[in-house]
């Protein structure tokens, strides 16, 4: 993870502030999506698009330009284990996205330094604090 290039960061920075874009921009339609599918087709929302268009066409790129930057098992676990943490301790779907971000955050920072103290790898470090974030979250 340490050892990325200035490209790749730039394409991954692109690329995430294009997704969050959308996300801000589109959060009501995609809230009301994630919560209550059958209710936003009777609304009148186009769901295939949400689904297919929208949504799947800002994961792809996120995954392809984050296992090209960190790995596997990284990118398994940020997309995984921020968001199930975030639901398992918010009430709102706001509150759960700033959450999700604080977890990620947090959990690079930390296993960034803990990669550090230890000599260790970078990656595992970061899933094993997410890992017992999420134990946290859970005896919660």
């Amino acid at each position: 993870m340490l050892g990325i290039t200035d490209d790749e960061l730039k394409q991954t920075l692109l690329i995430a502030d294009a997704t969050l874009v959308i996300i801000v921009l589109k959060r009501k339609d995609f809230m009301l999506y994630f919560f209550d599918p059958h209710h936003t087709q009777v609304i009148g929302l186009p769901v295939k698009l949400l689904h297919y268009y929208v949504l799947l066409c800002l994961l792809v790129p996120t995954i392809v330009a984050s296992l090209q930057a960190v790995g596997v098992i990284l990118v398994i676990a940020m997309l995984i284990a921020p968001g199930i943490i975030a639901f398992m301790l918010s009430r709102s779907f706001d509150s759960m996205l700033i959450f999700a971000t604080l977890v990620s955050v947090f959990s690079c920072v930390l296993g960034n330094l803990i990669s550090f103290h230890i000599d260790g790898d970078t990656s595992p470090c970061i899933v094993i604090v997410q890992a017992m974030l999420f134990v946290i979250a859970l005896a919660l």
